[in-house]
């Protein structure tokens, strides 16, 4: 097997990198963390993240469509940008709308999901 990925920590330094506006470094991150776990929720919020920084809605939407329903604060934002990307940068206007839909059974008042 490959090397072994401290996940937590690789995750903490891929938020340093995001926060700090270092994209490129945020997603090799977050990258390595999905290498050894694909369905890692944080890692795929970062990747998708640091993809839309980067003007890359393809690449981003590949991260973003691989995240579960909304259930935390976290997912219910991610999913607002995904359905943002959905509808201004790829033009899939229902998928946008069936992504807030889901925002808004999970938090109801959501404002973005409800504009």
């Amino acid at each position: 097997s490959g090397p072994r990925v401290d996940v937590d920590e690789t995750v903490r330094r891929a938020r340093v990198a995001f926060r700090a506006q270092d994209y490129p470094a945020a997603l090799t991150l977050a990258q390595q963390v999905l290498s050894v776990s694909a369905e890692h929720v944080p890692a795929l919020i970062l990747a998708g993240g640091a993809e839309a920084a980067q003007r890359r809605p393809v690449e981003a939407w590949s991260y973003y469509q691989a995240l579960p329903p909304p259930t935390t604060p976290e997912l219910s934002a991610a999913c607002c940008v995904a359905a943002h990307l959905r509808f201004f940068d790829l033009h899939h206007p229902g998928d946008a709308e069936r992504l807030y839909r889901d925002v808004l059974r999970y938090e109801p008042r959501h404002l973005a999901a409800n504009s």
